[in-house]
């Protein structure tokens, strides 16, 4: 199902709002559709070298995670695990 601009745009946000909360000092990422799923590229700063992570993330999950706090949730869970290699030490 192809998307509209406004709804990629909207999961373009849901996206990067996500990995923002993730608190990753530097970071690139896209998005790419591909069938029901839209494909994620993040690429993040690990010890002075760039990490390249790629996943597929279920397009109606990204759609409701405009509204809905459970969505917003899954897809933060999934960004998180992705790229953990890149986080931050927990203090």
């Amino acid at each position: 199902m192809p998307l509209s601009t406004k709804e990629f745009a909207q999961a373009r946000d849901i996206v990067g709002r996500a990995l923002d909360q993730l608190g990753l000092k530097a970071y690139l990422y896209e998005l790419e559709p591909a069938d029901d799923t839209m494909k994620i590229r993040v690429e993040c700063a690990l010890d002075g070298e760039w990490e390249v992570v790629e996943l597929g993330v279920d397009v109606d999950l990204l759609l409701r995670g405009m509204e809905d706090p459970g969505a917003q949730q899954s897809i933060q869970e999934q960004l998180r695990q992705a790229v953990s290699a890149c986080l931050p030490p927990e203090e």
